[in-house]
This record gives C-alpha cells, structure tokens and sequence, in this order.
C-alpha cells in the first residue's frame, strides 16, 4: 500500500538516480513559478489540512516528517506566493523540523531530500536556527562525493 505522502514526494524528488540528476529534473519546480498552480491542484487540500494542524501521524517515520515540512514550508510559498499565507506555515514547520533533527531523521533522508529540511530553518528568523542550519548545510557537503560537491556547495 501506497503512504500518503508518497505522491507527493515522488512529485518533489522525481525519479532521478543521483542528486544532480534530481535537481536537474526539479529546479524549476523548487524554485521557479511555473508550477504554483500545479501545486493547487494536486497538494492544495494536503497543504490546507497540514496548515489546519493536521497531518501529525504523518511525522511518524522520516518520509512521512519530509513530506509534512514540505507541505508546511515548501507548497504555502508557491500556492499562496505573494500574500502572507504564503509563510503560514513557517512556525509548525521549524518546531516540526527540529523534533525530527533531534530524533536525526534527517540522516535517513537522501541527501537531496535532506536540503528541505534544512530550507525550514533556513526560512526561521531565528538566529541559533539559522546557525543550524548553516552548520548543517556544511556537515551535508562534507559527506558529499567530488561529484556532488558543486551541487551542494550552492545549497550552502
């Protein structure tokens, strides 16, 4: 049986071999405004439901926590961009990313994947986060191979 929150990620992540290959396929959609409405159409009952404060069984594994923060973090800045929704999620996203940093869910992550748990502190306004965050991105590129390093030297 498919988890809830794998079409989702699978939509996030694709099906690329190796984390160049994944950010290749997925740039635009990270970090462009071609697929906000995508995003609506698809997410847009999942993003509501998580703002609303559900989804908590979804923080029962490391895919199911990956896939909550990318619905409270990730999708609100892209179906809401513009407007002050689009940050609405921003607190239940940190206090959700550190609950599963301390539990080091991120080390069961890809490492491609592990950058969007660090984006959540990366949008806290919260400096000792933010410096988490930072220390984080460079544990992540450190463990990187040579041909990896690039890549994640700009998520640094």
């Amino acid at each position: 049986m498919l988890a809830p929150w794998q079409p989702l990620l699978e939509w996030w992540f694709g099906w690329g071999t190796s984390a160049q290959a994944v950010a290749d396929e997925k740039s635009t959609l990270w970090f462009g405004k071609h697929h906000d409405a995508e995003a609506q159409a698809v997410f847009g009952e999942l993003v509501e439901h998580a703002l609303a404060g559900g989804l908590d069984e979804w923080q029962q594994s490391p895919q199911g926590w990956l896939g909550l923060l990318i619905l409270l973090d990730q999708l609100p800045r892209m179906i809401y961009r513009d407007t002050p929704r689009a940050f609405e999620g921003d607190r239940r996203a940190q206090v959700v990313a550190m609950q599963g940093l301390q539990k080091g869910w991120d080390y069961q992550l890809l490492p491609i994947q592990r950058v969007f748990v660090l984006l959540v502190l990366e949008h806290a306004e919260v400096l000792d986060w933010q410096n988490l965050c930072v220390e984080r991105y460079q544990l992540l590129l450190d463990e990187q191979p040579e041909a990896n390093r690039r890549l994640f030297e700009g998520f640094l």
